[in-house]
């Protein structure tokens, strides 16, 4: 099993992971800032419904996340006439 410090590095080693992971810095670091009286705060005032809709209907339009393809490698048809 990998420890934090490798895994960090590993996941970081992909240019698309290492942009987002920067993307979020000013978050990450606000939440280590904010008390826990301050999160329970914030977050009672959320609708986490519509963010997860939004994040769905952005992932859906292409705005944003990544597309990955795969090859299918389906077994040929096979004629079993009787």
């Amino acid at each position: 099993m990998k420890d934090l410090a490798t895994l960090k590095a590993q996941l970081l080693s992909n240019p698309d992971t290492a942009r987002e992971y920067d993307a979020l810095e000013d978050e990450f670091t606000l939440a280590h800032e904010m008390t826990d009286k301050e999160l329970q705060q914030r977050d009672a005032s959320r609708d986490i419904g519509a963010e997860l809709l939004q994040a769905v209907r952005d992932v859906k339009a292409g705005t944003v996340g990544k597309v990955n393809t795969t090859q299918s490698h389906s077994r040929p048809a096979i004629n079993l006439s009787k």
